[in-house]
């Protein structure tokens, strides 16, 4: 602190407390302790009446303190990888809305990879100050080093974990089969496929499902391109492919890569979607 010099007094920082929004809404330091914690057990307008005290004296709950006191920190931990992605970011997101209406904040982790060694380290980060974790995809093939906490609350996004934990997943068998089949209904010989990165349990459960769907139609099962999830590797297959007139349906294994795909088949010329009448066709 700076001497201010004689006859100067230095302003004095004072601190809101409990008792002063409850001696101001005219009310007691544990309703405000309900309303400050989003408990829907206080009457509408005397929350309504609390709320306002709290914005008029800028009046902030002290998590940590509050935390301590009750053991629980009104936090998910979210630990997810490459949320950039699009699947990856609307599931955040959801988690966010989710836990917002709740009355929950979020922490979030943004793993490095989805080895055991990056996802132990996400989860050691939030474990301790989180009432519960969701891990949103694993993509490794052997998940059997990857601990997840017993004391905690805790959602995997991968069907593998069902017998100790909550575990929510896509079909990927079912999605596959519907889209490959759909473009064989339109008329097209085969579907070629872009899959993402041999390391993921996702990519192969898409690729087992495109080849199992088109030896069922007893159609030609091509030789698949290999890309990595990002636009770029979707760019560098949509080159390949446009080079190729006889391709005119291509089961792409995600999003980002079919639009990287679209802008090189774009680029090329080749018109999507087409009617499968036409050589030039890809849909």
């Amino acid at each position: 602190m700076t001497d201010a010099g004689p006859g100067v007094r230095q302003p004095q920082r004072t601190t809101t407390s409990i008792a002063d929004v409850a001696k101001l809404a005219g009310v007691s330091n544990q309703t405000v302790s309900r309303v400050a914690r989003g408990e829907d057990t206080v009457r509408p307008e005397t929350a309504l009446r609390v709320r306002e005290a709290m914005h008029k004296l800028n009046y902030v709950p002290n998590r940590a303190a509050r935390a301590l006191r009750s053991g629980r920190s009104h936090t998910i931990g979210i630990i997810a990888h490459r949320i950039s992605r699009t699947g990856e970011a609307h599931i955040v997101q959801s988690v966010i809305d989710a836990a917002r209406e709740a009355g929950y904040s979020v922490t979030l982790v943004d793993a490095p990879s989805t080895s055991p060694i990056d996802l132990n380290t996400a989860m050691g980060h939030v474990g301790q100050a989180v009432d519960g974790i969701v891990l949103v995809t694993l993509e490794t093939a052997e998940p059997s080093g990857i601990t997840l906490p017993r004391d905690l609350p805790t959602v995997v996004g991968d069907f593998r974990w069902a017998g100790s934990h909550t575990a929510i997943g896509s079909d990927q068998a079912d999605g596959t089969r519907q889209a490959v089949e759909h473009l064989l209904g339109l008329g097209h010989r085969t579907v070629h496929h872009l899959r993402g990165p041999s390391t993921s349990v996702q990519s192969t459960a898409r690729e087992d499902a495109w080849r199992a769907t088109l030896r069922l139609a007893g159609r030609e099962i091509p030789e698949p391109l290999t890309g990595d999830w990002s636009p770029a590797s979707g760019y560098l297959a949509g080159r390949r492919i446009a080079r190729d007139p006889s391709v005119t349906a291509v089961f792409s294994a995600n999003d980002e890569m079919a639009l990287g795909m679209l802008r090189a088949l774009h680029e090329a010329g080749r018109r999507v979607p087409r009617t499968c009448r036409s050589s030039a066709s890809t849909t």
